[in-house]
Parts: C-alpha cells; sequence; structure tokens
C-alpha cells in the first residue's frame, strides 16, 4: 500500500506564474543532521491552489517504497526542487499518515468536503 502524508507546501514567491494549481510532482531534499538526504521523487495532490502568499495544503506521497517518509520529523521543513531550483518548502502534519488502497479497491465515491464542507458523501458520476 501507498502512504500519504497530509502537508502544507509554501511555494517560492519569485516563481509565482509557474505554482501548479492541481498537482505537483518534484524531488524532496530531506534534512538530517545537516546533511542533504535524497533527493526523493514526491507526487504532491494539492487541495486548493496556492493562495496570495504561495501556500497550499496536499497529499503528498513518496514515488519510492524506500523513501524514509516514516522518519521524517513533523513541523521541520524541508525543499522541494525541480532541477537545481528550490521551488517550494514542505512541512508534514504530524498526525495525519494514511494507507491509500489501490485503485481498484477504492469505494465509488467522493466527498467535496473542501470545496462543499456541508454536504455528505455522495456516489461518484
Amino acid at each position: 500500500m501507498k502512504q500519504k502524508l497530509f502537508a502544507k507546501i509554501r511555494f517560492s514567491p519569485e516563481l509565482q506564474d509557474f505554482w501548479p494549481t492541481v498537482f505537483l510532482t518534484a524531488e524532496a531534499h530531506l534534512n538530517d543532521n545537516n546533511e542533504d538526504v535524497g533527493p526523493w521523487s514526491i507526487h504532491a495532490d494539492l487541495l486548493l491552489p496556492p493562495d496570495q502568499s504561495g501556500i497550499s495544503f496536499a497529499w503528498i506521497s513518496f514515488l519510492s517504497p524506500k523513501a524514509p517518509f516514516a522518519e521524517l520529523p513533523p513541523l521541520k521543513p524541508f525543499k522541494l526542487t525541480l532541477g537545481s531550483t528550490v521551488i517550494a518548502k514542505c512541512i508534514i502534519s504530524d498526525q495525519c499518515i494514511t494507507s491509500v488502497q489501490p485503485q481498484s479497491e477504492m469505494p465509488h465515491t467522493e466527498n467535496d468536503f473542501v470545496n462543499n464542507p456541508h454536504n455528505s458523501i455522495r456516489e461518484a458520476a
């Protein structure tokens, strides 16, 4: 099973014209005792596009099952890069690790709670 983590991503202001609005695939550079560990490829599904200050919340997952996601210290930022360009800083929330079932086993419902918090779960179209 794939592990997903809830995270806050702050995109670099100077790259505002290139901020993603739906998803991001980038390299994560995890810091361990002042050493750069990685890069580890990640995929982030943004809940909403970044706000005016470049902040977005997302579910992130590491593409490699060997990535040290379980050892990430909560609330400690790490760099996200594309090539040598730092595009964002990412902070993992401390209590939001979830296992995700493969697509074929997922229930056929969806919840639009981000955009419509008062609606209940409904059948997917």
